[in-house]
């Protein structure tokens, strides 16, 4: 692991995410260039580094398996985060649910899209750049989380970003970690597109819950 590499990337994706990415307008640019500059940077340092931008950024092609995984598991997740949250009285059913097959299959095209920016930095450059250690996907979370804090600070609050926020998504890095294992264990390669699936499924069945439940946890510490 080349640590001077690693930092820069890191610094430069926190500062173009919280900072720079700010000077944009507030449309279409801002969102492709917000998800896609970790995917950018982690290009520009494989070049420096002179590492192959394919086997490194984990863009090979797969069988049917990882891919099948990357859809049941997080709607695993998503069924038991709803079983859990109402059997503990967190989540509150309410009407506002508007929701259509037309309406989701697009979303799921946006944001797949959308979430391979962000695995080609996260999953692919930062996780290769850490050799795999068993404390990346606790780094690669809280860098993860740190990289939405401008947004989520200004939306949600301090105490939202730093008590949920980031141990949610220190855990889908657990979880994407175990499927980049299982991958490497069937023997796949390293299938950064099956973490985006499964990143973007996740995703996607948060956002559908956030429509139809209110969280009231979130709502106390706020």
């Amino acid at each position: 692991m080349n640590a001077t590499y690693v930092v820069a990337f890191i610094a430069l994706n926190l500062v173009t995410s919280n900072f720079l990415i700010t000077l944009l307008p507030k449309n279409v640019i801002q969102f492709a260039v917000g998800m896609w500059s970790p995917a950018l940077f982690s290009v520009v340092f494989c070049l420096l580094q002179g590492l192959p931008i394919k086997t490194t950024l984990g863009l090979q092609s797969g069988r049917w398996l990882p891919y099948l995984v990357a859809f049941i598991y997080p709607i695993l997740v998503g069924i038991g985060t709803v079983v859990l949250g109402v059997s503990f009285s967190l989540l509150i059913e309410t009407n506002n649910f508007p929701i259509n097959s037309l309406s989701v299959a697009i979303n799921l095209l946006i944001w797949i899209l959308a979430a391979l920016g962000e695995e080609l930095g996260w999953r692919g450059y930062l996780h290769k750049s850490l050799d795999n250690r068993n404390y990346s996907p606790v780094l690669t979370g809280i860098v993860w989380s740190a990289w939405h804090f401008n947004q989520l600070i200004t939306q949600q609050g301090l105490l939202y970003s730093l008590l949920i926020f980031t141990p949610l998504l220190v855990l889908l890095s657990y979880v994407l970690f175990f499927l980049h294992r299982f991958v490497q264990y069937c023997q796949y390669g390293r299938l950064v597109w099956t973490h985006g699936i499964a990143f973007t499924y996740c995703t996607v069945i948060f956002l559908l819950q956030k429509e139809k439940y209110f969280l009231e946890y979130v709502a106390t510490i706020r």
